[in-house]
């Protein structure tokens, strides 16, 4: 098997060189410069600030018009070759190549006749819940071609949901505007949701075209509005939105393929309307055949271009191909960070500051979202932004689960506060430690169930306390404030007079009147919730009574969305749901969320004790999943509104970018 994919992979290969080796014939011996525009209309200064700055890809990987994502935590590269080539990697720097994504089918041949199943120029994103993979149906030296577009779940050939699903011709030469060549598709899919398709043309310039988010084609395939934005250049297009509202277009100009005597060139222009008309540096318009370099060749590779971008944190990357004198005039893959010049406009130069991307195409979030390391027993999360690392910080009871030999339920106590931090807006989460508690820090105790509020440069920490590792649950539990500039180390306040010496799972929440209530459970009175006032945090009013008549469950959790005010109660059947609009009233639905077991890997339980962040006018809960008795895991999930109660699809991929607070 391993000796068959080998062969295929060389025959591949093989056939990719003599492509290539064609091209490079045909433009050598014709004299032909694939966008021939008059280099004296290129704005530019010197080459010198034109030569990039730090490729990280550490060895020699062929490719044509790159484009890169993530998933999980393997890096997929697609690009040009037969069923369109694919590479992986876990560091960006090396590289393994895949097998071919796509395989030519009927509709290709008979669109495209002289098509040989090379496909060109692929774009890929990530968005509801698929890969959506767009693609060129073209022939050497035919100026007819088509783009097609395929969907996958997954990336990862070894998933067993790994499955290709090709829809078919999104746009041709018939309706993608008079005598333009329809290649090199790149989806941008902006902030409002709108999804966008640019293209063309290598010879009649660049067109956009909105598509139809539910189909991922045209609105109307009979007569699209399509928008020129160029007349003359071509090739390799791509778009950023920067987070200043500026929409930034590249292409690719010169001769490409040619090896050595390949003169391919990055320019660029921006708009602050996505249907243009982009501007140079200078104001000149790309209507005009206009242009602002962004990256050229020099002596070691006298040819760059076809870029492709992947943002990953606050890093947005630009790859290409290059092609490299000392491999013989190779295309190689060059991948380097992004940043802006004194202008504020794209450079390929470190200057030192980074491009800020506002749109990124990102991978759903992990499933399990986030595993404890060392015990594999995380619960209870609460998730805060940390203002000083700027990274999202998940604090969590941890249990000692894969601990053997313990009695009774000595499992769940003995550990400290675990911490996991996240770069990409929750969508993956790692490993940081735990919290340092200056509290009886010598003591065999437990921690348990934190809640976290900042307020007035200061984190406040409500934690549940036990005094010490015990065998069964008879024993006293109280909640102690603790603060901390930094989420790491927590210093005593104070321990709460509250209802009895069995409280537990803190939630505080800010009152519209700028005062805080803190909900807990009360384990003396059934297990049921009760609430206690404060003006600054420090100080607090115990009521001493339920805030539900005698609905019993623990873990609650309190927020505002939608113009209503929701508390989430862990029911041991899943999430029971209230509403309220004043905080004192509440009703219950009829229909707990996160009660049936989900599909994705380690949901399979219902949902316990969750956290809930409201960011960027979305809601999303955080909650721990059984695995069986003792190993719990981290799962998320987005809530959704409908008709005045909230509704959770958790096998629904989750599409989460949480912006700073």
């Amino acid at each position: 098997m391993k000796r068959k994919t080998l062969i295929a992979f060389t025959r591949a290969n093989q056939s990719l060189q003599l492509l290539w080796l064609l091209m490079a014939i045909c433009l050598v011996a014709g004299g032909w410069s694939a966008l021939a525009q008059d280099d004296n209309k290129v704005a530019t200064n010197s080459n010198a600030a034109f030569i990039p700055q730090g490729n990280i890809v550490t060895s020699n990987v062929r490719v044509h018009d790159p484009v890169m994502i993530k998933e999980k935590d393997t890096y997929y590269v697609f690009c040009t070759g037969r069923g369109v080539s694919a590479l992986k990697s876990k560091n960006m720097k090396d590289w393994e190549r895949m097998p071919s994504p796509l395989t030519p089918l009927p509709w290709h041949k008979a669109d495209i006749p002289e098509q040989n199943g090379s496909f060109w120029a692929p774009d890929i994103h990530y968005r509801d819940g698929k890969y959506h993979l767009y693609y060129s149906v073209s022939a050497w030296m035919n100026f007819n071609s088509s783009i097609g577009y395929a969907t996958n779940t997954t990336l990862d050939p070894d998933d067993p949901s790994y499955k290709w699903e090709d829809h078919g011709k999104v746009i041709d030469f018939r309706n993608g505007g008079k005598g333009v060549n329809c290649i090199d598709p790149n989806i941008f899919v902006d902030t409002d949701g709108k999804v966008w398709l640019l293209y063309g043309s290598y010879r009649t310039g660049l067109r956009l075209v909105e598509l139809n988010p539910k189909t991922g084609k045209l609105f109307d395939e009979t007569n699209p509005d399509v928008t020129v934005l160029t007349t003359s250049l071509g090739e390799g297009v791509f778009l950023l939105k920067s987070t200043d509202g500026y929409y930034y277009i590249f292409a690719s100009r010169g001769r490409c393929c040619a090896g050595v005597d390949s003169t391919y060139q990055v320019v660029m222009g921006r708009s602050r309307d996505i249907k243009g008309p982009y501007l140079t540096k200078t104001g000149e318009s790309w209507m005009d055949n206009r242009y602002s370099l962004l990256m050229v060749g020099d002596y070691d590779e006298p040819g760059r271009g076809h870029n492709g971008f992947f943002t990953e944190d606050t890093t947005t990357y630009i790859l290409y191909h290059a092609y490299n004198r000392e491999a013989n005039g190779t295309s190689l893959l060059r991948i380097s960070p992004l940043c802006v010049d004194e202008e504020g406009w794209p450079s390929v130069r470190n200057t030192g500051k980074l491009f800020e991307n506002a749109m990124i195409s990102r991978p759903p979030a992990d499933k399990p979202l986030f595993v404890d390391p060392v015990y594999d027993g995380a619960a209870d999360p609460v998730v805060i932004w940390n203002r000083a690392e700027k990274k999202w910080f998940m604090l969590y009871t941890n249990r000692r689960a894969n601990v053997r030999g313990l009695e009774g339920v000595s499992w769940v106590h003995g550990t400290r506060i675990g911490i996991a931090e996240s770069s990409d807006g929750g969508a993956t989460w790692k490993y940081r430690g735990t919290c340092d508690i200056r509290y009886n820090p010598d003591a065999d105790d437990t921690h348990w169930a934190p809640d976290v509020v900042y307020h007035e440069g200061l984190y406040h920490m409500y934690l549940t306390y036990v005094p010490g590792v015990f065998t069964d649950w008879n024993h006293p539990r109280n909640i102690v404030h603790l603060t901390s500039t930094d989420l790491l180390h927590w210093d005593y306040q104070s321990t709460l007079k509250l209802a009895s010496d069995r409280v537990i799972d803190a939630s505080v929440f800010r009152l519209p009147n700028g005062t805080w209530r803190m909900y807990y459970n009360n384990e003396r009175d059934r297990k049921t919730t009760y609430y206690a006032d404060s003006p600054d945090l420090y100080n607090w009013t115990d009521y001493n009574k339920r805030v539900l008549a005698d609905d019993r469950g623990e873990g609650v959790k309190v927020f505002h969305w939608k113009d209503t005010y929701w508390m989430l109660i862990d029911a041991w059947d899943g999430l029971a749901v209230y509403s309220s609009p004043d905080l004192e009233n509440w009703k219950k639905q009829s229909k707990n969320i996160l009660k049936e077991p989900g599909t994705g890997k380690a949901d399979g339980a219902k949902g316990q004790h969750c956290d809930v962040v409201v960011n960027q006018g979305r809601a999303f809960v955080f909650y721990f999943v059984h695995q069986n008795a003792r190993i719990t895991q981290l799962q998320v999930a987005e809530l959704e509104y409908d008709n005045g109660e909230l509704t959770c699809d958790r096998n629904k991929p989750v599409d989460i970018d949480l912006q700073p607070e």
